[in-house]
């Protein structure tokens, strides 16, 4: 897959669209087909590097995003998926296809 990533701190410019490999979830954590994703200020500040006190150990290169909407396709093989083909939304975010904790996403309301 892609994914917009960076390995050094900077302007935009420092942002790459790259060929990564596909995620593979891991314990209580689910694989998100992602639908759409939001970049916040905390990405943008995070990018630039004016956070380094707050996350010193920030694993590089990154990929940036924290907001993401879309189908979870499956849990580790130790759990089984509670949200499997159902719309949901995290706060584990990235690029088309992301691992989430199952703890940090939910299922969209029936409503919407």
């Amino acid at each position: 897959m892609r994914a917009v990533r960076f390995h050094q701190y900077g302007p935009p410019e420092v942002l790459r669209y790259e060929e990564v490999p596909d995620p593979v979830p891991g314990d209580g954590e689910v694989v998100v087909e992602v639908a759409a994703a939001g970049i916040g200020y905390t990405d943008v500040q995070l990018r630039a590097g004016a956070l380094g006190d707050w996350m010193p150990d920030l694993p590089m290169p990154f990929a940036p995003g924290h907001e993401v909407v879309g189908t979870a396709g499956g849990a580790a093989s130790s759990r089984r998926s509670w949200a499997a083909a159902t719309p949901n939304a995290s706060r584990r975010p990235r690029r088309r296809w992301c691992r989430s904790p199952t703890g940090s996403a939910t299922t969209r309301p029936s409503r919407c």
